[in-house]
């Protein structure tokens, strides 16, 4: 019993000290938003070993010289104008 009162005044207090200067409806939204954040960055973590291979190998993975080679070829296939061309 006095256990659970100690720990609810150090959790008031805290709780006072932190978050005392906002209202009992921004602090409801600050609560919302953090439960959102951790939710989401949850799910990204889930789709990252689920689906990391293939964004990786799509996205980040560097590319090669025949890969650069057959992109410029491609290019100058289209005959753009100098400023729709990519910089290669």
């Amino acid at each position: 019993m006095i256990d659970d009162l100690v720990d609810f005044l150090i959790y008031f207090d805290l709780r006072e000290s932190l978050l005392g200067s906002f209202t009992d409806f921004q602090v409801n939204i600050l609560y919302s938003l953090l439960i959102i954040l951790f939710f989401n960055i949850i799910l990204i973590l889930f789709f990252w070993n689920c689906y990391g291979d293939t964004i990786y190998s799509n996205f980040i993975k560097s590319s090669t010289l025949i890969e650069i080679e057959a992109l410029r070829k491609s290019v100058e296939k289209l005959k753009l104008p100098k400023e729709h061309t990519p910089r290669l």
